[in-house]
């Protein structure tokens, strides 16, 4: 573990959080002094505070059953638009799937917005701004694919005690791949299905973003274009980092009762990959 290169996360994570809560506070105070974060928006460290998050929260309250909860989150979290959940809602996207009525509601909101998927979104999209036509109908294909389950996969969830379960449940039933089962559990976490997951401390899904992350705090910001694979144990590793995260930014004021989920260091790893990504290109550009 390098030690520049994981001081640059820990400011990554202490600075973007300082930012939420000033951002909270309603205080007009200068964005940041890092010249990155002034120019540049990022998720939170801890995913529960994103704008996105906090507007999936509110349609949450509206659940009249767990089932119900489970598929307002997935056709929340597949675009991650709260325009676009909007759209669907009123296209019956949530109790009655119709394609047509569905395909009609993105692409209104496509025309409106020029875009469909956002950042955040559960799907695995190559470039958010121009998503595919192919990608819309295999993220539209899931869709519809764990909606018709959505009271078998109900039922599974509520018989789990872990996230690693909850994940690898969600990918059997609905062929899935593993990021978009593990975006969805994340949200389960804070719901009564999984609020009391065992493993909320020791298991993460390492996407590739966050592997990205990793390997840069490993060997270096300059590693993430590497055509040789690194032998790194992720889970392992970000399980570390969780702990030196604690130790270092838990006796922080800002950070007070806060305590790092392995989750957590997955979301910033993704983040703060791409911030290293445009600091490296700040740097050439001088």
């Amino acid at each position: 573990m390098l030690k520049e290169e994981l001081n640059l996360f820990l400011h990554w994570i202490e600075e973007r959080h300082r930012i939420f809560l000033v951002e909270k506070k309603g205080l007009q105070l200068p964005r940041s002094a890092d010249a990155i974060f002034a120019r540049h928006k990022f998720s939170n460290p801890f995913r529960k505070n994103d704008k996105e998050t906090l507007e999936l929260k509110k349609r949450l309250s509206h659940a009249h059953s767990t089932t119900e909860l489970f598929k307002r989150i997935v056709v929340f979290r597949m675009f991650n638009s709260a325009q676009l959940y909007t759209r669907l809602c009123h296209a019956r996207a949530i109790r009655e799937y119709s394609s047509s009525a569905v395909d009609t509601a993105i692409q209104s909101h496509k025309k409106n917005t020029g875009s469909v998927f956002s950042r955040g979104c559960a799907y695995n999209i190559q470039n958010l701004n121009t998503p595919s036509d192919k990608e819309i109908r295999s993220a539209c294909c899931t869709l519809k694919n764990v909606l018709a389950q959505a009271d078998f996969i109900v039922d599974k969830i509520k018989t789990l005690q872990t996230l690693k379960a909850a994940t690898t449940q969600l990918m059997v039933s609905t062929e899935a791949d593993s990021f978009f089962c593990y975006n969805i559990v994340t949200d389960l976490r804070h719901t009564v299905m999984l609020r009391k997951a065992t493993d909320a401390y020791t298991w993460t899904n390492p996407s590739n973003a966050a592997r990205k992350g990793v390997d840069r705090i490993l060997f270096g910001r300059g590693c993430g274009s590497l055509s040789e694979p690194q032998d790194v144990n992720y889970q392992n590793f970000i399980w570390t980092l969780m702990r030196e995260t604690q130790l270092r930014l838990g006796k922080k004021h800002i950070f007070k009762d806060v305590l790092f989920e392995m989750q957590d260091i997955e979301y910033s790893l993704r983040e703060f990959s791409r911030y290293v990504d445009l600091k490296m290109t700040k740097e050439n550009a001088v």
